[in-house]
């Protein structure tokens, strides 16, 4: 590969147009093609279908799965996210042993009162909770990741939507 090769690679990489995956993947395909590449890469930009361009189309749709896999953040997030049902899980446990402990106390004590009936509501919501905690579980999730260009604020939004 010639040094003005790997210069417009590197500036593709720069300018945004290609991940830095895709740019090694592309400098990998002109050191195997160098012929190839001699002839291409001036036209790439003229709406040739051979060349850098063409190989970041190619490779984008192929790399793109991988790339989203790849980045920590995004495995972070999700995994985050995918364990964020256990919260109303030990909440709605929460409210079902305290009703429940407050319900023996006053069948131990005076007796079926209006207030054994009164801690019956939170003990239903208890266990409506943690129904809905762990129907929830397996809820799928979007996450929308956008970049910006250099300099704007912010460089990065990730955002995570429940799907219903």
């Amino acid at each position: 590969m010639i040094d003005s090769e790997r210069n417009q690679v590197l500036k593709m990489i720069v300018d945004g147009k290609i991940t830095p995956e895709e740019g090694l993947t592309l400098m990998q395909a002109l050191d195997q093609n160098p012929a190839e590449g001699e002839s291409t890469i001036g036209e790439a930009g003229a709406g040739s279908t051979s060349g850098p361009a063409a190989a970041a189309g190619k490779s984008e749709a192929q790399t793109e799965k991988s790339n989203l896999e790849a980045d920590q953040h995004i495995a972070r997030v999700k995994s985050t996210a995918q364990r964020l049902w256990q919260i109303p899980l030990w909440i709605g446990i929460g409210i079902t042993v305290l009703s429940a402990l407050g319900m023996y106390g006053i069948m131990r004590g005076p007796g079926m009162n209006f207030w054994f009936y009164f801690l019956s509501l939170p003990l239903f919501l208890g266990v409506a909770v943690i129904v809905a905690a762990v129907g929830s579980r397996r809820a799928r999730w979007i996450f929308v990741d956008v970049h910006q260009k250099s300099g704007d604020w912010p460089e990065r939004i990730f955002l995570g939507f429940l799907c219903p």
